[in-house]
């Protein structure tokens, strides 16, 4: 084939019937395998759950560090709530909307005593 002038003459990789060389290879380590789901609960500070249509909480058991829990609008009873009685970090709790909660509005700061309970109230 005929080179024009300016133009750089092909090389042999580019020919016909050639197979250009491979780009170099870096050696570049496997990406890390994401933390098992237990690590990531154990690290759970806060989870909301509402409006799920939800049963059973229980695995809200391995969440030692969780401070924070609002399961409003679901379907738990009051035997579903057993798992939470173990979390000792655990100071904000919404289960309004829930067959366990009566009267509907059932959030309080946890360890403060009953809501509107304070000094000088029983």
């Amino acid at each position: 084939a005929p080179v024009l002038p300016g133009v750089p003459a092909p090389s042999a990789a580019s020919r016909p019937g050639r197979v250009p060389a491979a780009p170099p290879r870096f050696a570049l380590p496997p990406p890390s395998p994401p933390p098992p789901a237990a690590w990531l609960a154990l690290q759970l500070t806060a989870l909301d759950v509402s409006d799920n249509r939800l049963t059973d909480i229980s695995p809200v058991r391995v969440c030692l560090h969780l401070r924070s829990l609002r399961a409003s609008f679901n379907r738990l009873a009051t035997a579903a709530l057993t798992p939470v009685l173990g979390l000792r970090h655990l100071r904000t709790v919404a289960f309004n909307d829930n067959p366990c909660a009566a009267p509907p509005a059932a959030t309080h700061q946890v360890g403060q005593g009953a809501p509107g309970a304070g000094p000088g109230h029983p």
